[in-house]
């Protein structure tokens, strides 16, 4: 599990969720990444405590870089085996899987868990390892699947091909496969009328497929057992309270605590309960504000540049 500053609050929940799951042969990462060690003793002193779980930081890596991180915000980076857009005082996403998860071949399957992905069903991660298990063609497992889409994307603010990929909030990859290509970096390919773009782990997934292997994703009916808040590395403003009453929310839109209850009606209570909050509150709001990219209001955060782009 990466963790940034802006998601550091809901990893809180969904660590703590995870290590229901945790066991002699499942273990979980905490990947601190741009978080000072105020924050990851903060993360910390709410994880609970347990054998399966390994914390890793590159705050003094990056402290050592200041400048350099700092000039590389807003803009493209790349080396022999990613190519991401910097967003902020931490490393992308490609830039960790790609390097991390090379590491730790001692493990059959490693996996991705992001840190606003909350695991409600404590028997998930197991069955995911139990399919790898049972299906050796297969180089990962996931959640879900998503096919390729004719788009528009808010981000770039162009229409796409966004490429077919198993999706990287909660999934594990077969470790030998990743010993034939281990790059996670987004691609885009610009060479016909429409550009394709192979959002984090697509093209990686692309390539294993040429070399033989299939994937796995959870059928529609398992969605309940997990819930992935969306896009909490540009979290801008839930915290405290706040992000308490949301997340109950948002549970409760999502399958109206089918983990807890096994009562029925009583979920289908609290769904509609949930559904009707949500709304009156007007708790969308926090879900539409991170659905943009947070490279000014990280610059400025910083002091590396004005929130207006033209002073």
């Amino acid at each position: 599990m990466t963790i940034t500053p802006p998601d550091a609050q809901i990893a809180k929940h969904t660590i703590s969720a995870a290590c229901n799951g945790l066991s002699e042969t499942i273990h979980l990462l905490l990947y601190f990444n741009g978080c000072n060690p105020s924050l990851q003793a903060e993360v910390l002193a709410h994880a609970p405590s347990s054998h399966f779980i390994f914390h890793k930081t590159n705050w003094p890596i990056l402290s050592s870089s200041t400048p350099e991180i700092l000039s590389q915000i807003g803009k493209a980076i790349e080396s022999d085996i990613f190519y991401e857009f910097r967003e902020g005082f931490y490393e992308t996403c490609g830039e960790v899987w790609s390097r991390e998860l090379r590491i730790m071949r001692n493990y059959a399957y490693v996996g991705l868990l992001d840190a606003d992905c909350e695991i409600l069903d404590k028997t998930l991660l197991a069955e995911m390892a139990h399919s790898l298990d049972r299906n050796k063609v297969a180089a990962v497992v996931s959640t879900s699947f998503a096919p390729t889409q004719y788009i528009y994307e808010p981000y770039s603010g162009e229409y796409c091909y966004l490429m077919e990929r198993f999706q990287t909030w909660c999934c594990l990859y077969r470790s030998s496969a990743l010993s034939l290509y281990s790059s996670f970096s987004y691609y885009e390919d610009r060479s016909g009328p429409v550009v394709k773009k192979y959002d984090h782990s697509s093209y990686l997934q692309h390539e294993l497929k040429s070399k033989g292997y299939v994937g796995i994703a959870l059928e529609s009916k398992d969605c309940w057992r997990y819930l992935h808040y969306g896009q909490f590395a540009k979290n801008k403003s839930l915290h405290g309270y706040r992000l308490e009453l949301y997340r109950l929310i948002r549970i409760g839109r999502h399958n109206g605590f089918a983990h807890v209850f096994s009562f029925r009606l009583l979920t289908k209570m609290l769904l509609r309960l949930s559904n009707l909050l949500y709304k009156v509150l007007g708790l969308q709001r926090f879900d539409a504000e991170r659905m943009r990219y947070i490279t000014l209001e990280e610059g400025a955060r910083l002091g590396y540049w004005s929130e207006n782009p033209g002073e």
